[in-house]
């Protein structure tokens, strides 16, 4: 049965969330192909074959909608990549798609992500060569990396130990409720102030698998991935990455057995220090 929510044009090529038809019919953008020609206000992130750009929308009330425009092209594909892609390899299908699909999965788990307004897929030879997926910005939103630094800088240390605790917490609800992130950095963490709290919404989603139980080392590289960003990006000091730990395990004091753990993930970002990039030049991209 077809979900009202989502429409269908373009000969199947295009996906539009409902809500958002009218702003993108206003705009003249219709197509798959118009979307995907869309022009770049910034570039945030550009390697052969893929980029995001942030793009202004006109809304038919005035004003603009700011989104970000994620496009892959055939060039990011290697021969066998296709050949993957072609035999239905696990993990080979389109990153659009599969990033779609996982943000509204996790919308229903109850996680914040970013608001999907549309993807859109073109296929040659019986395989997806060319994607895209359109997301709303997070009006606000900072990634936690530089919201830690730039907004908690002088901040009460209680005010920044707060933060910390729920992004633990926020860890381990998401591997509780079976998921694990692939790229569980603190820039892929969104960090929205409400009131005296925070929202924390994740982003870059098209490497989450689940929900499932999971072997224990998918867990150790997300934790590993966080506490990693969270010295080198967030420049935060030992005990200030422990307390992120103390939130993911909901305790306040660390046992034995935490102790063992902790050296584990750290034994991991240890080796993701001398971690080369994949590719030598990335517009715009910060170190993880």
């Amino acid at each position: 049965m077809r979900d009202p929510e989502y429409i269908t044009l373009d000969d199947g090529k295009l996906t539009v969330a409902a809500e958002f038809l009218p702003l993108l019919q206003a705009a003249g953008l219709d197509s798959f192909e118009k979307i995907m020609a869309l022009s770049a206000k910034v570039v945030i992130r550009a390697v052969p074959g893929r980029s995001t750009i942030r793009v202004e929308l006109p809304l038919p009330t005035g004003g603009t909608l700011v989104g970000y425009l994620k496009r892959y092209e055939e060039e990011y594909l290697s021969p066998l990549d296709k050949l993957l892609r072609r035999i239905h390899w696990p993990g080979s299908d389109d990153e659009a798609a599969r990033e779609w699909r996982k943000m509204l999965l996790l919308r229903t788990h109850n996680f914040l992500t970013a608001v999907p307004i549309a993807t859109g897929q073109l296929q040659r030879g019986g395989i997806v060569t060319s994607s895209f997926l359109l997301q709303q910005e997070i009006p606000t939103g900072l990634p936690t990396d530089d919201y830690i630094v730039q907004r908690l800088a002088t901040a009460p240390a209680h005010r920044k130990w707060e933060l910390l605790r729920k992004l633990g917490e926020l860890a381990r609800t998401f591997q509780d409720a079976g998921f694990i992130h692939k790229d569980f950095y603190l820039k892929h963490i969104f960090v929205v102030e409400r009131g005296g709290d925070w929202d924390l919404y994740l982003i870059d989603l098209q490497r989450v698998l689940g929900p499932r139980a999971h072997r224990q080392r998918w867990y150790l590289k997300d934790l590993s991935a966080l506490a990693h960003s969270a010295r080198r990006r967030a420049r935060l000091s030992l005990p200030n990455i422990l307390r992120i730990y103390l939130g993911y395990a909901r305790t306040t004091k660390l046992q034995a057995a935490d102790k063992r753990f902790i050296e584990i993930v750290w034994r991991r970002v240890r080796k993701l220090r001398g971690r080369q990039p994949k590719y030598g030049r990335v517009w715009n991209a910060a170190e993880p």
